[in-house]
C-alpha cells in the first residue's frame, strides 16, 4: 500500500472497543524504524466526538469487505474511496 504525507487516516483503538477515535495526517511516508520494522509517522488531529465501532462500520453495505478481522493492534490502513470516506464522516 503507497502512503504519502498530507493522507488522512481514521484512527482506531484496536483494544477490546475496537472503534474509530480520531481523525489523523501522515506526516511521513513508509519508512523502517530502528528495529527493521516498517511504519509511518502519523499526527492527530482530532478526536472524534462520536467515535464509531469497526462492527458498527461492517454492519453499512459501503464496508461490508473493507473491514474485516485483519484488523490489528497497529498498522492497519484500508483505502476509502471519496464516498467511502465521506459516508464514515455521516456515521460519526
Amino acid at each position: 500500500m503507497q502512503v504519502k504525507e498530507g493522507d488522512l487516516i481514521f484512527g482506531y483503538n484496536a483494544g477490546n472497543q475496537r472503534e474509530l477515535v480520531a481523525l489523523a495526517e501522515i506526516t511521513r511516508g513508509i519508512y523502517k524504524n530502528k528495529k527493521g520494522e516498517e511504519v509511518i509517522g502519523i499526527t492527530k488531529i482530532k478526536d472524534l466526538k462520536n467515535t464509531i465501532s469497526i462492527q458498527r462500520i461492517k454492519e453499512n453495505k459501503f464496508f461490508k469487505d473493507k473491514f474485516s478481522e485483519d484488523i490489528k493492534l497497529r498498522g492497519t490502513i484500508k483505502p476509502l474511496s471519496k464516498e467511502e470516506f465521506y459516508e464514515l464522516l455521516r456515521l460519526i
